[in-house]
């Protein structure tokens, strides 16, 4: 059973697009009449993906539970701004919104496509019916038998906070907006028009680089503020299919001016298009077809839409390269000029290439669960892998962000750029004195050095810009200013950051690093604040205030949840970040009894249940390196004791074998079946 109008509409919308691309071809083979038609069509179509989800917010404001999407991810306890985010919290109605922003560009490509709107909104339908026919199969209106539950399963708890109220609408502006480009980059190699889709795409692409820029920094902060391990980018393989999306895209926007201001490099800029439309398909498609599901917290069960997943993404992927083959020698090649090597095409050029490099290294990183799992048991690249391969790449691409500021089309000689990059240097060479006087080593020192070099020269180009009062043509350098500035934080912090572990007892003041802290209470939660802990913080100047990290349990899902309390100062953070006690059944252990290893391990209440107290193995008190060291020691030197924890363990884990466990889970279901 269904909510039917939601039903209806969705259907509405695949048929009404159905007809719209339909009628658009007839369009473009000359039944020009028929164009009123085409766009009444599209109006439908909008209309009724907007009327899905309209339908679709009414029943989570009304909690209406029999619907099964609505029962899982929201409850009656969710305040309104969190009901809002359940919209986009699963699968379904997160499709839904990519289509909801979907439908209303369309509106505003088909005006101004111009001589070009029926093959580019042939082509720009086409990148999003696929995924309104997942949603006749996969509906977000599907019922529950009855009884009506009494409230629902309730939001995430991490993805309860402000940030996930905005963050996945605007990527998925982001994410719908990338498909104009492509649309036009197709309809440019079916009609051979080669620059004016250019001009046209280019607001468009700029929108999908602000959009899921501005995505993947509140995902950042989100991460920094709820996660509580005191980061902000940790290589998540879901992190990375938005980033790699930004990556491409940012390389088609400099391509885009590159041809603009040139007339040339069009092949380029084609198969960014595509690559970059690509890109968000085959995220996509690891993020919701279960393949990530064992190695990050962001990803998407597998709803049985991986076929269809892998026929969207190798539709498209099999239409952009036959389209790109059969044009390939139509293309115009703009005629040889003699470009110096240093010159504004050459940085441009370069940087293209940097991006792209930098995007396929991230992809192929994220793709290692796919790959493994080709090869036997699947497993991810750990992060020390991203850091070797992208450190270089954003050496270079801040080097060429600070040289193609003084630098034109015509080129320039290593003089000239010496004579306007010497403030530069010098602002860079005092800021890498400082971060060398504060300890700072190694390749943090030359990245903080470039990112100041780069932000200056940008900032003197944008100075320039505005004393000849021309500052319409500084949006890129101040891009470039921001950029450097960013990057020069991201180095700061990640060389600078300072982490302690330490147990703190009631009001036993206890110091760490220049403050400190003293545990006074637990606050018990209310229905509006969760459960925190009182922790008095004195500066060293002899001032003091009070931190509230909290931790809690979730009242749906049983989860013990914790959230840092940050107090933020002009340049330090103090980050307090409650621990959950670490592994919640102690597996590691069993692993490591099971390859027949005797075990140390930290008396976690897990660890010490596992290890029956000590009987199948040592244990020292958590967060003490000194009794760590001890009781190391002393197992190294007993060779006989060793001998005995392996048996131990080798006879305990068999308990855990499954001809054990699998005959009590099947009492289990049976004991409930009968109920």
């Amino acid at each position: 059973m269904y909510v039917w109008p939601g039903v209806a509409a969705i259907w509405g919308a695949l048929l009404s697009g159905l007809a719209c691309a339909g009628t658009y071809f007839a369009v473009d083979r000359g039944r020009r009449d028929l164009l009123p038609l085409a766009r009444a069509l599209y109006s439908a179509y909008a209309t009724c993906v907007v009327v899905a989800s309209a339908i679709l917010m009414t029943l989570l404001l009304q909690h209406r539970f029999d619907v099964a999407y609505v029962n899982s991810y929201s409850s009656l306890e969710l305040p309104f701004h969190f009901l809002l985010s359940t919209f986009w919290a699963g699968q379904e109605g997160s499709f839904l919104l990519w289509c909801f922003w979907g439908a209303i560009i369309g509106l505003f490509v088909w005006r101004s496509a111009k001589e070009q709107e029926a093959p580019v909104m042939i082509v720009y339908l086409a990148t999003f019916l696929g995924i309104i026919a997942i949603l006749c199969k996969q509906s977000p209106f599907k019922l529950l038998p009855p009884p009506t539950p009494a409230d629902g399963v309730g939001l995430n708890p991490l993805l309860q906070d402000p940030w996930m109220v905005i963050h996945p609408p605007v990527m998925f502006i982001g994410f719908a907006s990338l498909s104009v480009p492509f649309a036009f980059a197709i309809a440019g190699l079916w009609k051979k028009r080669w620059d004016g889709w250019i001009v046209r795409t280019l607001p468009w692409a700029l929108l999908t680089f602000l959009t899921l820029g501005t995505a993947i920094l509140m995902g950042g902060y989100w991460a920094y503020k709820t996660l509580g391990w005191g980061g902000y980018w940790g290589w998540d393989p879901v992190e990375n299919t938005s980033l790699v999306p930004w990556l491409f895209t940012a390389a088609l926007v400099h391509g885009m001016f590159l041809q603009k201001a040139r007339k040339r490099h069009r092949k380029i800029n084609l198969i960014l298009a595509c690559t970059a439309f690509a890109t968000i398909l085959y995220g996509t498609f690891l993020t919701r077809s279960g393949i990530l599901a064992d190695f990050s917290v962001h990803s998407f069960i597998d709803l049985g839409i991986t076929g269809w997943l892998v026929g969207i993404l190798g539709s498209f992927i099999g239409l952009s390269i036959v389209m790109l083959v059969w044009r390939w020698r139509s293309i115009p090649a703009a005629d040889e000029e003699e470009t110096p090597l240093l010159s504004r095409s050459v940085l441009f050029i370069l940087g293209i290439a940097v991006f792209c490099a930098l995007g396929l290294v991230i992809l192929l990183g994220t793709s290692a669960p796919l790959l493994t799992r080709l090869s036997g048991t699947p497993s991810q690249v750990q992060t020390s892998f991203y850091g070797a391969t992208t450190t270089p790449a954003g050496f270079l691409l801040l080097l060429l962000a600070g040289l193609v500021a003084f630098v034109s089309w015509k080129g320039a000689t290593l003089k000239e750029l010496f004579t306007s990059s010497r403030r530069s240097l010098i602002v860079g060479a005092v800021a890498t004195a400082v971060a060398l006087g504060f300890g700072a080593r190694g390749v943090a020192l030359v990245l903080l050095f470039t990112a100041v070099f780069t932000a200056d020269m940008n900032l003197q180009a944008v100075m320039r810009k505005a004393r000849t009062g021309k500052l319409g043509g500084a949006g890129g350098y101040l891009a470039h200013v921001g950029v450097g500035i960013m990057l020069a934080g991201v180095v700061v912090s990640g060389n600078y950051a300072r982490t302690q572990r330490i147990n703190l007892k009631v009001n036993t003041p206890t110091k760490v690093g220049d403050a400190t802290l003293t545990f006074l209470r637990v606050v018990p939660g209310t229905a509006e604040r969760k459960q925190a802990m009182e922790v008095r913080v004195e500066t060293p100047r002899g001032k003091s205030y009070y931190a509230y990290p909290k931790m809690y349990q979730n009242s749906k899902t049983g989860q013990l949840m914790a959230n840092p309390s940050i107090r933020s100062s002009a340049i330090t953070d103090l980050y307090i970040a409650p621990q959950t006690g670490g592994e919640s059944f102690g597996i590691v252990l069993l692993e490591a009894m099971a390859a027949g290893a005797p075990v140390l391990a930290s008396d976690l209440p897990a660890f010490r249940q596992v290890l029956d107290a000590g009987r199948l193995g040592e244990l020292f008190e958590a967060c003490d390196s000194n009794q760590l060291t001890t009781c190391a020691l002393a197992l190294l030197r007993a060779p006989a004791h060793r001998e005995k924890l392996r048996i131990a363990g080798l006879e305990a884990v068999q308990r855990y074998d499954w001809s054990v466990l699998l005959p009590e889970i099947l009492s289990v279901y049976e004991l409930v079946a009968r109920r």
